[in-house]
């Protein structure tokens, strides 16, 4: 009977149109009480088996709005005895009083400053840029150490707190998204207004917006806390700040060192430091890393690592001229991550990556600017 038309020409709604419109009243219902969709979708059937049996008896054949709720907060509720719902409240406190200190998060989860993380454990300290750090933040307090991904600005910060005798505080901002540096550094200035103590501090790995207006007032107001106790702060940047966060940290032309390359004598005293077993042979080999690696720390690293594990052989023509597996890794790695950027950006990547020198923005613009040209090259 559900199925056939009515006189007027007009089909009847089927069953499962029924059941459909049921169990959408059911969700709605179960929405002022905090029940689940699910959970008030399967009170349908009980609620059938209800009404059937009321339909079918003898007498009282007659539901209200009133059984329908009762029997609906019975199906999606449940009960419990007094004493033990009251137990349970009981241990509610017990769970969220912490047993020890709490914990110091690093990069703003319960807290906007933690602790420098640990250093590598092959690593190299690198003498040169230790005291380049230490000199240029003796003469201000201020300083970016300025780099691209894996060239090792993150670790000589890490190393020059490690040598310092004050205790530096630390701010992972990696992987945080250029929308939402600002709302963590707002943290470090509450944090830094709350703990007269802390007096050290660096933000690591900072991404900085297109427009970093934003950024101006959190740093300079870090800044402002820090120098007034003395201390200092250290940005690590993948960019060299642009000119308004420079000037609103007074930031001199010395304020920002550009990590460099390693040297071949740096390379060969890692390889000495890590058990090479003759001076020549890490010469020769310092050589050979230094042709493959063009002195980029992640790599360095990287090849030192797997001579290390294969015990430091003697050099030979073909190690000279067969790239080691651990560079082709690691240049598929960075060719993943191009892959993740927009078409323009890429271009450029692949415009510069034929020369085997660093370029001036100058040098870097006129080459975006040849046919064809890229677009927002700046």
């Amino acid at each position: 009977m559900a199925d056939r038309p009515d006189r007027m020409g007009h089909g009847l709604r089927t069953n499962l149109e029924i059941v459909r419109e049921v169990k959408d009243r059911l969700v709605v219902l179960g929405e002022k009480t905090g029940v689940t969709p699910d959970r008030a979708e399967a009170a349908a059937e009980h609620l059938y088996a209800a009404a059937f049996g009321t339909a079918t008896r003898q007498k009282d054949r007659c539901l209200m709005r009133a059984d329908l709720l009762r029997l609906f907060h019975e199906l999606t509720h449940l009960s419990l005895p007094a004493a033990t719902a009251t137990a349970l409240f009981a241990l509610i406190p017990q769970q969220l009083r912490p047993a020890g200190p709490l914990p110091v998060a690093v990069g703003g989860r319960s807290r906007a400053i933690g602790r420098p993380p640990p250093l590598p454990a092959r690593y190299y300290a690198r003498q040169a840029v230790l005291a380049e750090i230490s000199a240029r933040l003796s003469s201000y307090p201020v300083l970016v150490l300025q780099g691209g991904t894996g060239v090792g600005k993150s670790i000589a910060a890490v190393a020059h707190a490690a040598v310092s005798t004050s205790t530096w505080g630390w701010v992972d901002l990696r992987g945080v998204s250029a929308a939402v540096p600002t709302r963590l550094l707002d943290g470090v200035v509450a944090e830094l207004e709350a703990e007269d103590g802390l007096t050290d501090i660096v933000l690591d790995d900072i991404e900085l917006p297109a427009d970093p207006r934003s950024l101006e007032i959190p740093l300079a107001r870090i800044n402002t806390i820090l120098s007034s106790r003395g201390g200092h702060l250290v940005i690590t940047s993948a960019i060299a700040l642009p000119q308004r966060l420079s000037l609103s940290l007074a930031l001199p032309a010395t304020g920002t060192i550009s990590i460099p390359r390693f040297s071949r004598d740096e390379i060969t005293e890692f390889l000495i430091a890590r058990g090479c077993p003759a001076e020549k042979i890490a010469g020769w080999w310092a050589a050979f890393v230094e042709l493959h690696t063009s002195g980029h720390a992640q790599l360095v690293h990287a090849r030192v690592a797997t001579l290390e594990a294969e015990g430091f052989p003697t050099p030979d023509l073909e190690g000279l001229t067969t790239t080691p597996t651990d560079v082709v890794e690691a240049q598929a790695e960075a060719r993943r991550l191009i892959t993740t950027l927009d078409a323009s950006s890429r271009e450029l990547i692949y415009r510069l990556s034929l020369s085997m020198e660093a370029l001036t923005k100058r040098q870097v613009f006129a080459i975006a600017g040849q046919a064809p040209a890229i677009l927002n090259r700046g």
